[in-house]
């Protein structure tokens, strides 16, 4: 909700890869779709169905009449705009409402509503070690997972496990039982899973002859998801023959117990060794490639720019002696390219990351937010924490700052008593005591914000 309009927005966003998801919504109920980020890295570009005004309203209406964790939130984004005494409020109570433990009154668990919750949360993975399934969906709302649990063991689905997952400080619903596996995914099918409709059905054709196939196309439709954490084929036979030393410590005496357990020690360090470089060696790949071009680039920028300050000094003295000078075509082509260059043959997409850069900047610079009296709190706690989105509001920031430490210290209370005294009552405007170093300092941050970009 925009606090100084008390305009509420609907958003979701999804990757450029389920872009059909967001197409339902707008032609079902209205909006429209737009960019919301480019990729970077290994993140996928993402796009977002946004709508406000009437066709929100109607949009929220029509959803909170489906059983959700936000069916609270569409109810007060149906009753429009909000009024300007109760958007205070409103907004800690929609604070509230997305909040960990946050409860809804009315929620009924149903096989289309865990199809919907598992295409958007959920995940299936096939096993490498043994011809298995495992599904699981994560939650920070334990709330939302408690009830689908217990809609399962209701259906006889009893291999489904409610667990706590404090490597991502969340909980997680999962189950490993292949058959139980198998009998859910066609309840989902059958219930409209949609987007991870071909992992279902690959799932389901799972044999143990066909494991190694299946598992490969799963990890083609997941994408990125857990890409360095997937085991390869030595992986798996690592694992398998860690697996099989272990079952027979089981069974093994107490003399053949000892040479097992060192063995199973060695395997264990080669396995997590190998995994480490498994895991490393692309991120490290990426980021070796990525500093040496930084490297070269910064290389190229300081000659360049050695090689334009002696250009500029050769044209100043030439100037002043009334003769002839050089055209120097060739030196200046040179500092030219050697400050184009890096930024043309980077070896990530650049083109659009030149064009998100220069479009960031432009906002930068130009931009109009943070000029409202309404807004000076809000402009003053984003400067403190660093996070300006203006250079207007980098200065205002700085100039209250400021003042409000030359306010608090002895001597600028002092100065005020004695320019009260002074000007009898006279309000003294902002700026007419302003030390000179302020002002330039207000051009050096600006020269350092143009001069760091490029």
């Amino acid at each position: 909700m925009e606090k100084s309009h008390g305009v509420i927005h609907m958003k979701i966003c999804q990757s450029l890869d389920s872009a059909a998801v967001l197409m339902r919504f707008r032609d079902f109920l209205g909006g429209g779709i737009y960019r919301h980020s480019d990729r970077t890295g290994t993140k996928e570009a993402t796009l977002q169905w946004k709508v406000h005004g009437t066709t929100m309203q109607h949009a929220a209406d029509v959803l909170c009449k489906f059983p959700s964790m936000q069916r609270a939130q569409l109810q007060i984004a149906a009753g429009g705009a909000v009024a300007r005494a109760d958007r205070s409020d409103m907004i800690q109570t929609l604070k509230q409402l997305k909040q960990m433990d946050h409860v809804p009154t009315t929620f009924q668990s149903s096989w289309p509503y865990f199809a919907g919750f598992f295409d958007a949360e959920g995940s299936i993975t096939v096993g490498g070690t043994y011809v298995g399934l495992h599904l699981q969906v994560h939650q920070k709302n334990p709330f939302v997972l408690e009830e689908l649990h217990s809609f399962l063991l209701k259906h006889k689905l009893n291999k489904w496990a409610l667990h706590s997952d404090n490597s991502r400080g969340a909980w997680k619903l999962q189950c490993r039982h292949r058959a139980t596996c198998q009998l859910t995914l066609r309840h989902l099918l059958d219930s409209g899973l949609d987007l991870k409709k071909r992992q279902a059905d690959l799932a389901l054709s799972l044999t143990a002859d066909n494991q190694m196939q299946v598992r490969e196309a799963m990890f083609e439709l997941n994408g990125n998801q857990n890409k360095y954490g997937r085991l390869d084929g030595p992986g798996i036979q690592r694992a398998k023959e860690i697996s099989s030393v272990r079952q027979q410590l089981k069974k093994a005496s107490q003399q053949e117990r000892e040479l097992l357990e060192v063995k199973l020690e060695g395997l264990l360090e080669e396995h997590k060794l190998q995994n480490l470089v498994t895991k490393s060696l692309p991120q490290m790949q990426l980021s070796c490639t990525t500093t040496m071009h930084e490297t070269r680039g910064l290389r190229a920028r300081y000659f360049a720019t050695g090689l334009m300050v002696l250009y500029i000094v050769y044209n100043l003295l030439a100037s002043q002696t009334f003769q002839g000078r050089l055209p120097m075509f060739l030196v200046v082509v040179s500092f030219i390219s050697w400050v184009v260059t890096p930024v043309i043959f980077a070896p990530l997409p650049r083109c659009e990351l030149i064009e998100q850069d220069l479009r960031e900047f432009n906002g930068f610079i130009n931009g109009r937010a943070g000029m409202s009296e309404k807004e000076l709190p809000e402009v003053v706690e984003r400067g403190q924490r660093g996070r300006a989105r203006t250079i207007f509001e980098c200065g205002l920031v700085d100039s209250v700052s400021y003042w409000t430490k030359m306010c608090q210290s002895p001597e600028g209370q002092m100065g005020q008593r004695s320019m009260r005294r002074k000007n009898m009552g006279t309000p003294m405007v902002l700026g007419q005591s302003r030390p000179a170093w302020r002002f330039r300092y207000d051009f050096q941050l600006l020269f350092l914000y143009i001069f760091g970009w490029f």
